[in-house]
């Protein structure tokens, strides 16, 4: 299991755009990134994880459908 996820990594696995981690961190709740040098981020998987298991899958499919 890995401690710390990309912006990548949460794309692909909720199958969504960077733009709606956006989105959700302000309209959400969805966990803050961590930065780790000038340019990168990271999120403690862990929180990505819990907060996953808190939204409905429906709720995620949901989200995507609206235009960003």
């Amino acid at each position: 299991d890995k401690e710390y996820y990309s912006s990548k990594t949460i794309c692909t696995r909720l199958d969504i755009g960077r733009s709606t981690i956006n989105k959700w961190q302000k309209t959400r709740g969805f966990p803050q990134p961590i930065r780790v040098g000038n340019f990168c981020n990271r999120w403690k998987a862990s929180d990505v994880d819990q907060w996953i298991d808190q939204n409905s899958q429906q709720a995620i499919k949901h989200e995507k459908a609206q235009p960003s």
